[in-house]
């Protein structure tokens, strides 16, 4: 009968330090990187709700001051929701169509039409070379919420043509 040597171990496969260490620092740069990417999605996240907040906001306000039919201004805080405070102005302004054309490059070509002669002597006015100004109201809402950061909402309302 053979002995065994207390002493003897027989050879066993590990794995050196070197490579236990190089994987750890694998294991913490992917872990690293797949926290930075978790921040980052929870920081969107909460960006995208305050962006869609301040989009209800504005379109509540919108249809509220829709109602008013005058040049108008105002603002105010939101008690319901800290940090988010509003700006309204409702502004009248005056489109003339001739003006519009000539910036395209039509004007002459609009001015000696039919149309355009009809519409002058129609409203009595020589100083439109089409005699359509459209007024307008525009309505302006402006959210301003969290890190300075704002969105604003526009409407425009025609009054007639003068």
């Amino acid at each position: 009968m053979k002995q065994k040597n207390p002493i003897y171990f027989p050879k066993k496969e590990a794995f050196t330090l070197i490579e236990i260490l190089v994987a750890l620092g694998i294991l913490g740069t992917l872990l690293g990187m797949i926290l930075s990417v978790l921040m980052k999605g929870l920081s969107l996240r909460q960006e995208s709700s305050d962006i869609t907040r301040a989009v209800f906001l504005a379109e509540e306000k919108m249809n509220e001051i829709k109602t008013i039919v005058k040049p108008d201004s105002g603002h105010g805080e939101y008690e319901s929701f800290p940090g988010y405070s509003y700006a309204f102005e409702i502004v009248e302004e005056e489109l003339d169509l001739a003006k519009l054309v000539e910036e395209l490059g039509a004007g002459e070509r609009l001015e000696q039409t039919e149309a355009a002669k009809y519409l002058r002597r129609r409203q009595g006015s020589d100083g439109a070379t089409t005699g359509l100004v459209f007024k307008l109201l525009r309505y302006t809402v402006k959210i301003f919420y969290p890190e300075n950061r704002q969105y604003e909402l526009s409407f425009y309302r025609g009054l007639g043509i003068f």
